[in-house]
């Protein structure tokens, strides 16, 4: 692993050669000189290798050939990576403004696990600075904006390809939940998130609950029933809290124009 270098971007890519050219183009533009990037590319029959040829000058690696899925592409990078943290940029994903890097790593934290916030077409997602249990069973840490040490990948091992969607879910749970690596939460906005891919797909929702199962099940097998009861039991609890008539009442006000006309008047709205 060569020490000078702090981040290690990675970039899967396939039949994506738009997308993968704002991803290029984002890390190009960083002020970090401390970066290396490497593209993985699934050998794409469109003009994705183009691309990648038209900037051979500012990737320090890239192959296009055929893989097993996503997962082992981004096995295929964290094989050839030398820096200290290892960032997954798929093609589509960019990084937001020139300084993107230096704002995570100006922070002078050296954590295993450094994650930021997303920005999609439509919204901010943030996370809380302290992740447990309850977290993850309901949601992730955003894949694009999180940091992550390499040697993790040699103490705990690569992304599991057996999954196709949830294995960097899977990478936080073995990492953070179980084997409590260090993390830190820098509330910055850092990635904007291409929210078209394949696990955002409506065709994907059952494999990716399935494959959430088989996590939860594999790790926490004990008691896991016991858990799945409770949590649901929670779930119908908040449900009948949003559908009481109350909330419902408190919620009509505030979207009607009356609520906006009392908090337009500094009012104690």
């Amino acid at each position: 692993m060569n020490s000078r270098i702090q981040v290690s971007i990675i970039t899967i890519n396939y039949n994506n050669a738009k997308g993968l050219e704002k991803t290029i183009a984002s890390v190009i533009k960083q002020k970090l000189v401390a970066k290396e990037h490497i593209v993985i590319d699934g050998g794409s029959n469109d003009d994705s290798k183009q691309i990648i040829e038209k900037n051979t000058a500012n990737i320090d690696y890239w192959v296009s050939e055929k893989d097993f899925g996503i997962y082992n592409a981004m096995n295929k990078g964290i094989a050839v990576a030398e820096g200290t943290y290892l960032l997954f940029l798929n093609s589509g994903d960019y990084l937001l403004g020139e300084d993107a890097l230096d704002v995570v790593f100006a922070s002078k934290k050296n954590q295993d696990i450094l994650y930021a916030n997303l920005k999609t077409d439509n919204r901010v997602i943030t996370y809380p600075a302290i992740l447990n249990f309850s977290f993850f069973f309901r949601d992730s840490i955003g894949h694009p904006a999180a940091f992550i040490k390499r040697q993790l990948f040699d103490s705990y091992g690569l992304y599991n390809e057996e999954n196709k969607i949830v294995s960097d879910w899977e990478f936080f749970i073995k990492t953070i939940l179980i084997n409590k690596v260090s993390y830190a939460y820098i509330n910055k906005e850092v990635t904007f998130y291409e929210s078209n891919g394949i696990s955002s797909n409506a065709h994907s929702i059952k494999l990716h609950e399935q494959e959430r199962e088989n996590v939860l099940r594999k790790y926490f097998s004990e008691f896991y029933p016991a858990l799945i009861s409770e949590l649901t039991e929670q779930q119908h609890e908040l449900n009948r809290y949003k559908n009481s008539r109350a909330i419902k009442k408190v919620t009509s006000f505030m979207s009607s124009g009356l609520y906006q006309f009392f908090k337009s008047k500094n009012s104690i709205f």
